[in-house]
């Protein structure tokens, strides 16, 4: 009796645990059909431990967000004064990599001494600026100094809040009888306001001082500044080319889709390019629609496809939480994504703006060619649906979509001539179309860039003028 009544239990038992757990069963279903998915359930944990997967699985490479456009060296009372380094044959990418290593000792044993205003009518700030040679750092858009310690591998610095964001930097040496001073000045030229930081050292090391000394003896193009020359006519300080003759340029790039072989697109070609996107390539599927539009895809990234040229990539996986990374940790998961782009690791492109959003960060590419940015028209934005040929929107630490107009230079030399065209000559040109408003407005910015105003042409060397908040196009003669 005894032993029939232990076996009893033991089933009875069995009964209780199977009827626990299929009532446990049908709680947690219930709960994942009826719950928000954002709440604290079985989902929500394995999309946390998704994160946090990405969030360590981060390369450690730092792609440098402050490259600047341009690296400038000031030779002071030399004949040259200014000179503008090339990006292309990487003269500028020496100079700034030493300029950076001063710039991180200056920043960490320096005392920073204030700030200034450099608006003319405020005083003769500007006049700091030109007392010493050194090197600028010039970019083509603002970004917080806090930033600057993380991309230079230092700890934050207490007076980071006071300098609040930045454009341009102006390292400075003043080379005395015993010791230097180095004097940094972080500039935000919107605001007309200049931020010093000066480190005085017994014993300097020169590299920086040297390099600049067998630069002096190179022919390049050289520059002024239209700050220190008093130009009352820019807005800013724009450094200006002044011996453009007798200097041989590209006036016009040809540009040609990669994947088009006489006109017909190369689906092998296409595939090639795509197929680094997607973690297992052999998986994917592929879609070819009218108008020769493909869409290819897996069970969670989808990669269009259009004529006219573009690629647009988006991630359909991403969910949790928004808007957690930095802008550093941003533009490092963007860079290395663009790294998987192998059509374009043989092209020039440029961080030219970025966008803090509440699901992150967007980041906006220009191309350049022979150091001179690449602009295409409004024309063109409207009608490939884009503003900047390249565009990528971060979230949660995975690249959610990335858009490009996919191009390659074809190199040729037929337009290869000698330049003796002038800004001054160009702005004179400009004038002839502009109303007597326009003429009395100051310029706010002026560069040579590469303008492209239609589709199916090649973009020409021209000199791009910005004047009450428009842009203006002349054609370099």
């Amino acid at each position: 009796m005894k032993k029939r009544g232990m076996h009893m239990s033991k089933e009875q038992f069995k009964s209780i645990l199977l009827v626990f757990l299929l009532s446990l069963s049908v709680y947690q279903v219930g709960q994942l059909w009826f719950e928000d998915l954002s709440g604290h359930n079985f989902f929500y944990h394995v999309i946390v431990q998704r994160l946090e997967g990405y969030k360590k699985n981060q390369p450690t490479e730092r792609h440098s967000l402050n490259k600047p456009h341009k690296v400038v060296v000031y030779f002071g009372d030399s004949e040259k004064e200014f000179v503008v380094l090339s990006n292309t044959r990487g003269e500028a990418a020496e100079f700034q990599k030493i300029a950076q290593d001063v710039l991180k000792v200056t920043m960490q044993r320096g005392e920073y001494t204030g700030s200034f205003s450099l608006n003319p009518e405020k005083g003769d700030g500007m006049a700091s600026l030109w007392k010493f040679p050194g090197v600028i750092l010039d970019y083509r858009f603002s970004f917080p100094f806090t930033s600057l310690p993380w991309e230079l591998g230092i700890k934050s610095l207490s007076y980071g809040k006071e300098i609040g964001s930045f454009d341009q930097i102006w390292l400075l040496v003043n080379q005395k009888t015993q010791g230097a001073e180095y004097q940094a000045f972080f500039i935000n030229q919107q605001e007309q306001m200049a931020h010093q930081v000066v480190w005085k050292v017994e014993q300097p090391k020169e590299p920086l001082m040297e390099l600049m000394k067998q630069l002096e003896s190179k022919q390049f193009w050289t520059y002024s500044s239209s700050k220190k020359d008093g130009l009352s006519k820019f807005e800013k300080n724009v450094f200006l080319p002044v011996n453009t003759q007798e200097s041989y340029v590209n006036q016009v790039v040809f540009l040609e889709n990669p994947i088009l072989e006489d006109g017909e697109i190369n689906e092998e070609l296409l595939e090639e390019m795509l197929n680094p996107f997607f973690e297992n390539y052999t998986l994917k599927w592929m879609i070819k629609k009218e108008n020769n539009r493909y869409v290819y895809g897996d069970d969670g990234i989808i990669i269009k496809y259009f004529p006219e040229g573009i690629i647009e990539y988006s991630n359909q996986t991403i969910q949790g939480k928004k808007g957690e990374m930095s802008l550093e940790e941003g533009y490092q998961v963007a860079k290395t994504f663009l790294n998987r782009d192998q059509q374009l690791t043989r092209q020039e492109y440029d961080l030219v703006s970025y966008e803090k959003t509440a699901d992150g960060y967007y980041f906006y590419f220009d191309y350049s060619f022979y150091d001179f940015p690449y602009i295409i028209s409004e024309n063109i934005k409207e009608e490939l649906g884009i503003n900047y040929p390249i565009e990528i929107w971060v979230q949660n630490y995975q690249v959610k979509v990335y858009r490009r107009w996919i191009m390659e230079q074809k190199h040729l030399s037929i337009y290869f001539k000698e330049m003796q065209d002038t800004y001054t000559a160009a702005y004179d040109r400009l004038a002839r179309r502009l109303t007597t408003a326009q003429k009395q407005a100051p310029i706010q910015d002026l560069f040579l860039g590469y303008y492209q105003e239609n589709i199916g042409e090649n973009p020409q060397l021209s000199w791009i003028f910005s004047i009450d908040d428009q842009w203006y196009y002349e054609r370099v003669k």
